[in-house]
């Protein structure tokens, strides 16, 4: 069982397990609690079930140990919007864009909201999804690895001091369909990932300056 792996992620001696839009999977909550009874029956101390939350509709928390906060979807739904779409004409028709920076100024001004639940804070690398709706859909202005690289590791000092949180969900590794991807491309190649490995370093010697530490 994958679930038992040694390096499978865990919190509280609980496997880690996200569902995306939980609202849209028939009697989900049925479906989790029989996974919760399978956990353990197989010698696991249960599943730490997170949902996703963003834009679309939500789902009764409580029957989830965690909320995460799936970016930029999130922001779009509940940051202030001035300045963050920009229209376009292309060829006649109408276009949406983003304004990267304007996201990301709204994710770091956030203050969390928790109503007494257990929130995961995001992060998105990009967000193109062109690919998949054409004109119809929405591109981003002004990405660059450098900016991603800033803001990340602004994020991850948001985690550890306002979220308490010792995750933080990058959307994402390969949704290339969306323009939300670190896997290297001709365009930028590995720099976005080496911007994910400085911050990620960074942020791993202040913690341990905080804690006491060694690196």
């Amino acid at each position: 069982m994958v679930f038992k792996g040694s390096r499978y992620i865990r919190v509280e001696g609980k496997p880690l397990f996200l569902i995306y839009r939980p609202a849209s999977i028939p009697q989900c909550e049925e479906m989790i609690q029989f996974w919760r009874e399978l956990a353990l029956e197989h010698g696991l101390e249960g599943i730490h079930f997170v949902q996703t939350i963003g834009g679309f509709p939500a789902f009764n928390h409580q029957i989830f140990e965690a909320s995460m906060e799936f970016e930029p979807h999130y922001t779009f739904a509940h940051g202030h919007m001035n300045g963050i779409w920009i229209e376009m004409n292309i060829r006649g028709q109408q276009h949406i864009a983003v304004n990267y920076d304007k996201v990301w100024s709204f994710i770091l001004e956030r203050t969390p909201h928790r109503d007494g639940e257990i929130v995961y804070p995001g992060a998105f690398v990009n967000w193109d999804n062109t690919p998949r709706r054409g004109v119809d859909g929405q591109s981003t202005l002004g990405a660059t690895p450098e900016k991603f690289g800033l803001y990340l590791s602004r994020q991850m000092e948001r985690a550890r001091t306002l979220y308490k949180s010792e995750y933080l969900f990058v959307n994402a590794w390969n949704e290339w369909a969306e323009g939300a991807y670190l896997e290297p491309d001709q365009k930028y190649g590995y720099a976005y990932l080496r911007e994910l490995k400085k911050a990620t370093q960074h942020e791993l010697l202040k913690n341990n300056r905080y804690t006491g530490g060694s690196s």
